[in-house]
């Protein structure tokens, strides 16, 4: 996808990622994106441009699948962009639970890795209450177990995605001791 088309496409894009409190979720698109262009390299010039699309419609699968959406968008964004990419870019995303395509794949597994990690973590924790939960509830939870590895995982990913994962782990253990008082040295109790 050329410099004009990529940049007509963030303009476009930009503001539908805007969350109704205002807050944007362009760098989580563009941290998944990084990674996920770390996994895949496109093959082909269609592959390549819906791979971007792919990316930059992360998470707007809602929005893209509205009645006359799809349309507005090319017609906004412009050629080489056609509805039938943002056709296979919906059903890509439809699909992200059981990823297909190489593309799906990538972006999948770049969402896990983002979700993966301390940065995950600190978003649990602050959405436990909203969802009913404690932040020791979830440290608990987190702090056992392995990290579940779709077949579709692979390779470095699935070496990212473990990282990650024991990191999370690791600070759940750490504070779930400081909670209970583990932490602190036995030799100063007296004191």
């Amino acid at each position: 996808m050329d410099e004009a088309t990529r940049k007509r496409l963030a303009d476009f894009v930009k503001p539908l990622h805007q969350d109704l409190d205002g807050v944007s979720r362009s760098a989580d698109v563009a941290r998944v994106s990084t990674i996920a262009r770390r996994l895949h390299s496109p093959l082909s010039v269609v592959e390549d441009r819906r791979f971007d699309l792919l990316l930059q419609f992360q998470n707007l699968e809602s929005w893209l699948g509205r009645l006359g959406n799809i349309s507005r968008a090319a017609l906004m964004i412009g050629p080489p962009v056609a509805e039938q990419d943002l056709v296979w870019v919906l059903k890509a995303l439809r699909r992200l639970d059981e990823p297909g395509s190489a593309e799906e794949k990538a972006l999948a597994t770049a969402i896990r890795i983002d979700r993966g990690g301390i940065r995950g973590l600190v978003e649990a924790f602050g959405s436990a209450r909203r969802l009913g939960a404690t932040i020791m509830e979830i440290a608990r939870d987190e702090s056992e177990g392995d990290v579940d590895l779709p077949s579709w995982i692979e390779g470095d990913a699935a070496r990212w995605l473990r990282q990650r994962s024991e990191a999370r782990r690791v600070l759940c253990r750490a504070l779930m001791r400081e909670t209970e008082g583990a932490d602190l040295d036995q030799s100063d109790q007296g004191r």
